[in-house]
Order: C-alpha cells, then sequence, then structure tokens
C-alpha cells in the first residue's frame, strides 16, 4: 500500500469518525473527557494514547462496522491498548518496588543515625550530664 493510498484511507476513515461523532456526539463527548482524564490521572502518554484510541473505537462501533480492514485495525488497536497499559502499569509496579527499597534503606539510616544519638546522650549521662537529650549542634 503506498503512501497516498494510505493517507486517502485515513481522510476516508476521518470523514466517518466525524460523521458518527455528529450522530452521536454525546458518546464523543464523553470519550474526549474520559481520554483527558486519563492523561491528567496517569500522566502517562501511552495511557492516554490507549484511552483516545478506545474512546474513537466506541465512536466506531456505535454503528457496525462492514469495512473489513477497519475491523482489523480496531482489533489491532484494542490489543495494542491493552499491550500498552499493561507496560505503564509494569512500569508502575517497578517504580514502586523501588520506592520500596529506598524506603527501607532511608528508615535504616534513620534508625542508625537515632541509634548514635542515644549513645551519645548515654556517654554524656554517664559523664555526669542530666540531660536527656544534648543541644543542637553540641
Amino acid at each position: 500500500m503506498t503512501s497516498e493510498k494510505i493517507l486517502t484511507l485515513a481522510e476516508a476513515w476521518w470523514r466517518d469518525i466525524e460523521a458518527t461523532a455528529a450522530a452521536y456526539p454525546s458518546i464523543a463527548i464523553m470519550g474526549l473527557i474520559l481520554a483527558l482524564l486519563s492523561l491528567l490521572l496517569s500522566r502517562s502518554l501511552f495511557v492516554f494514547i490507549a484511552a483516545a484510541f478506545l474512546a474513537v473505537a466506541a465512536v466506531l462501533v456505535t454503528e457496525p462496522v462492514a469495512d473489513p480492514l477497519k475491523r482489523e485495525v480496531l482489533i489491532g488497536g484494542f490489543f495494542l491498548a491493552i499491550v500498552l497499559v499493561s507496560v505503564v502499569v509494569m512500569m508502575l509496579r517497578l517504580r514502586l518496588r523501588q520506592a520500596r527499597i529506598d524506603l527501607r534503606r532511608t528508615a535504616a539510616e534513620a534508625s542508625e543515625w537515632q541509634a548514635l544519638y542515644q549513645d551519645e546522650v548515654r556517654w554524656r549521662q554517664a559523664g555526669g550530664d542530666v540531660r536527656d537529650r544534648l543541644p543542637p549542634g553540641g
């Protein structure tokens, strides 16, 4: 398929989408709002692209899809949307795992510093200092 044929086909499909969206404006507006909401909530371009495709597909399938190529593109797009969302979820899980590791490491460091501080307080108290905590900087 040449680039001119692809462009002509894309323009024809876009006109179909516009006509269907004009016939069902509530579905088109809801799809647009949900796609933008997915971008706002997830802050992920992949999730937004998947949501935008699903919104366009929702507009397209309000009427039966007779064109076999259009059906195949929709099916491929659905699978791609599933893959994109799965990749984003995997990336988020990896970030969460790394954040938990960092939190444990930071908590261990804080505990070590607290123990050193308490040892210093006990040492000073053993030397005759009656305060239960050290003064700032001292």
